[in-house]
């Protein structure tokens, strides 16, 4: 009996995807997934297709993946838990050629990434159907929660995020499970010592020792405060400035590419160092969410108080 063996050459004629994530601060310490339409190599799916994790991409970063020679989809989304409600894809044609793609993070409900120059028909009813489903689910949400609250009196319950408590050196902050600490790059650490991050909100928080700075050893909150506003140059752009129910915190506000950006940045000081911690968010979100930036401020601890 002859044997025949069927060998797939496609593994052999392989090409470089290099996909490049645009440096935008909407969703700026947030990781976005990248997944490829693949029946040899499954570990998840996404809307029913059969796909392989390639990796994430940080804010700017720009990574190269091996692919065949054969069309496939690129999905790109925020979590895999979340994948089949939030994502974007691209199509990439069947060829030997190399393939070079971008994106950027968009402040949307239903795509909140979207790959660059991406227009067909089949990508535009995808989006539009994500739009739909997103509709949908707020509805739903809507109707779930009027239902529950007319039952028993607090529907926010339900749906409610639990307190989660970080800490890092002699500072801990409560804020919820939504968040998660970011690891930082070099140049970051340059820049402040920690980063939490949920989807709609980023809390970053830096210190500065009086053994770095002697000067500041004397200084009142309200000079720090000062001092602050002159050393970022956001004296334009300040709203307030707020020394009230214990805290003390100034409020600013910046427009990147269009779109606004608020930022409540509340200053503490310890024996040692006056500490800093930034919450931003975009305008709406900002807003929305401000009376929770207030108590996660007041849950600020320090080792010894």
């Amino acid at each position: 009996m002859t044997c025949f063996v069927s060998i797939s050459l496609r593994r052999f004629y392989m090409r470089k995807l290099t996909v490049k994530r645009e440096k935008k601060y909407v969703a700026s310490l947030s990781r976005v997934n990248l997944y490829l339409q693949d029946t040899s190599s499954v570990d998840t799916f996404i809307n029913g297709v059969p796909c392989r994790h390639l990796g994430d991409l940080k804010n700017g970063e720009e990574k190269s993946f091996d692919i065949s020679d054969e069309s496939a989809r690129l999905y790109a989304c925020y979590s895999k838990r979340s994948r089949n409600q939030y994502n974007d894809f691209y199509p990439i044609p069947a060829g030997e050629d190399d393939v070079n793609v971008s994106g950027r993070s968009v402040y949307s409900f239903s795509n909140p990434f979207l790959f660059n120059n991406n227009e067909s028909e089949e990508v535009a009813s995808h989006r539009k159907a994500m739009k739909k489903k997103a509709i949908i689910r707020d509805v739903i949400i809507t109707l779930v929660c009027f239902v529950i609250g007319f039952v028993i009196g607090f529907a926010s319950s339900v749906f409610s995020t639990e307190p989660k408590t970080f800490e890092y050196g002699d500072l801990s902050i409560v804020l919820t499970d939504d968040f998660t600490e970011e690891k930082l790059t070099e140049d970051e650490k340059e820049k402040f010592d920690v980063a939490y991050s949920s989807y709609d909100t980023a809390v970053i928080i830096f210190s500065e020792t009086f053994e770095q700075y002697p000067v500041l050893e004397g200084y009142t909150l309200s000079q720090y405060c000062d001092s602050f506003v002159l050393a970022n140059d956001i004296s334009a752009l300040l709203k307030e400035t707020t020394f009230e129910d214990g805290l003390a915190y100034l409020i600013y506000e910046v427009d990147i590419d269009g779109d606004m950006f608020r930022y409540v940045a509340f200053v503490y000081n310890t024996d040692d160092a006056f500490w800093v911690v930034q919450i931003t968010a975009q305008e709406d979100d900002f807003d929305d969410n401000f009376e929770d930036y207030i108590e996660y401020a007041k849950s600020v601890k320090f080792k010894g108080e």
